[in-house]
């Protein structure tokens, strides 16, 4: 029974891999319709998915996947609950984009991969994990005066 349970854990984290640079449409193929859209009841400009006990937030820039969000379904909308450690670092893996993660010097939560293009974050609060573009980091960030 153990193994039936790892297996399907597995099989979980496979399905939410490698989405950066994604088209909406390969999103719908690996994780069916979304369950919210921009502008639906969701806020954000986010696409919402759900599959295998995740909820899967994604942004686009320029028809291309250049954002996601991951929790786990929560019965509770709006209040995700918590992703464990293993999960999180199962997740990480499966979207490194074939480089390596490694934590941003002072930010224990924060990761960059190797090349630098891609930035991850573990929001603690919501038990979120977010990961993102170089491009799209820039572009949420305002400029200083």
């Amino acid at each position: 029974m153990k193994a039936l349970l790892v297996l399907c854990f597995f099989l979980m984290m496979a399905s939410a891999r490698a989405q950066i640079g994604a088209t909406l449409e390969q999103c719908i193929q690996r994780y069916g319709p979304p369950v919210a859209s921009p502008g639906t009841t969701i806020p954000g400009g986010l696409y919402h998915f759900e599959k295998e006990g995740l909820h899967i937030g994604i942004g686009f820039f320029e028809g291309r996947v250049d954002h996601l969000q991951f929790s786990k379904v929560s019965p509770e909308p709006g209040e995700p609950q918590r992703l464990s450690e293993d999960e999180l670092r199962r997740l990480l893996m499966a979207n490194a984009g074939g480089h390596q993660w490694v934590i941003r010097d002072g930010f224990e939560n924060q990761w960059v991969s190797d090349d630098g293009s891609l930035y991850a974050a573990k929001i603690i609060a919501k038990g979120v994990l977010i990961i993102q573009t170089k491009e799209h980091m820039a572009r949420a960030t305002p400029p200083t005066q």
